[in-house]
């Protein structure tokens, strides 16, 4: 449930009224990648946009609410093609391999989003939204595994999954801000974690597979 302040006061129903919906939408990611959540507001938000602070108003209560809208969209859109993918017949290393395909292509459609991702991490109100996200990862990863045939307890695993996801994230983002998407730190880790993968399948415990990462 969307936070009584984080909603938008009107929904955009007519093509003008989205138009300037998108306005609104393209100011604040090129003024967040310009300078932060700190310099954000509604009034530089408008400008950009060249749209009269009264318009902004009418549809959002404030630059959070635009934020949060952002947001949502972009984390939909990311968790309805990775259900696409998880649901698939593919291998456990394929089905990672289409994961991190689909992410490269999400960035360039939504180019501008690593700072709207590092604003949602400063504004309070928009954490619920990254902890939900974090949640949909890990309970898609867990199911995956075990349907590969992981047959850890689910404490353990539930803490490997984490470490994936969580270390995933940082490096793409790095690779991303640094322009090497696919350069040599991003394809290192890559292996590393299909070789976790593979190995989480191939044991039986988290003892088991830490002896396996020391062969």
């Amino acid at each position: 449930m969307i936070p009584q302040d984080l909603k938008m006061r009107r929904e955009p129903r007519q093509q003008r009224t989205l138009e300037i919906i998108k306005k609104i939408e393209q100011a604040t990611l090129e003024l967040l990648k310009e300078g932060g959540i700190t310099m954000l507001n509604t009034n530089a938000i408008a400008e950009r946009s060249g749209i009269d602070i009264s318009s902004l108003y009418r549809f959002f209560p404030n630059k959070e609410a635009i934020v949060y809208r952002l947001g949502k969209q972009w984390l939909d859109a990311i968790r309805g093609r990775e259900k696409v993918i998880f649901e698939g017949e593919s291998g456990l290393i394929e089905t990672w391999s289409a994961l991190d395909d689909m992410i490269d292509l999400v960035e360039q459609e939504f180019s501008g989003y690593g700072a709207l991702w590092q604003a949602m991490d400063v504004i309070p109100a928009l954490r619920e939204l990254e902890v939900e996200h974090e949640a949909f990862q890990l309970d898609c990863m867990l199911k995956l595994l075990r349907k590969h045939g992981c047959q850890w307890p689910q404490s353990e695993l539930t803490e490997l999954v984490r470490y994936v996801y969580r270390t995933w994230d940082v490096v793409k983002q790095v690779c991303i801000e640094q322009g090497a998407a696919r350069g040599l730190m991003w394809r290192a880790h890559q292996k590393w974690q299909s070789r976790l993968l593979l190995s989480a399948v191939n044991t039986l415990s988290a003892a088991e597979f830490e002896h396996e990462l020391l062969v």
